[in-house]
């Protein structure tokens, strides 16, 4: 259309540059055209952006992404993939912890060579853990960090090993005979409904501190899947 209006022009120009009277509505007659021209250009632009813009929109709706962005459940339901117009990221939204505390008083000597059942629970999301039997059941399969700490009861020595399932995997002992606090923090892979405890092993000589708040049961989950 542009080289068809130019062609046009360049005609008309030499026509009356021949007759030698160049005329106002001449001039206005290229005004004119040139805003066709440009008005013409521009629909054409509208076209090919709605074009553009419709076959993004279908291209969106096919693969399930709204206007606002997509969000995608990963990790057995614990974290949410963001994806919008600020990037792509992920957002925590269940979490899996707790902290318990024993208060009870003194366990052993000749403790019955059990789990350490510490009776005050100060943080349970997602109801991991039993103050009843002192054991975290994994609510999800996952990688876990614990931290077991307790305080040796004075004149007396300690053993407490760490039990995942029913495999001892970590182990803590203190032979002073005096206070002694110790601690352990282990990273454990646990499946659905697998236990984490720590148990007090059975002597005479064994004995832990259970006033206050030294003696304590804590973990959290660090990722979901199956490793």
């Amino acid at each position: 259309m542009l080289r068809v209006f130019l062609c046009f022009i360049f005609s008309s120009k030499f026509t009356v540059a021949e007759e030698g009277s160049p005329t106002m509505s001449f001039i206005s007659f290229v005004l004119f055209g040139f805003v066709l021209v440009l008005t013409e250009h521009f629909v054409a632009c509208n076209v090919v952006g709605k074009t553009v813009s419709d076959e993004v929109e279908k291209r969106n709706v096919n693969v399930g992404i709204p206007k606002g962005g997509l969000t995608v459940n990963i990790g057995h339901g614990m974290r949410d993939l963001i994806i919008n117009g600020n990037g792509v990221g992920i957002q925590g939204k269940t979490v899996v912890a707790f902290q318990a505390t024993l208060t009870t008083g003194r366990i052993g000597p000749n403790y019955a060579r059990g789990a350490i059942k510490f009776n005050a629970v100060t943080l349970n999301i997602g109801n991991g853990y039993n103050p009843s039997t002192g054991k975290f059941t994994a609510p999800i399969a996952g990688l876990y960090q614990f931290t077991v700490t307790y305080l040796q009861q004075n004149g007396y020595s300690s053993y407490v090993r760490l039990i995942k399932g029913s495999s001892v995997i970590g182990d803590m002992h203190a032979n002073h005979k005096n206070f002694d606090l110790l601690t352990k923090t282990i990273l454990v892979t646990l499946t659905k409904g697998q236990t984490f405890w720590a148990r007090l092993e059975r002597s005479s000589s064994y004995a832990v501190y259970g006033a206050g708040r030294y003696t304590q049961f804590g973990g959290f989950l660090l990722s979901a899947g199956n490793y």
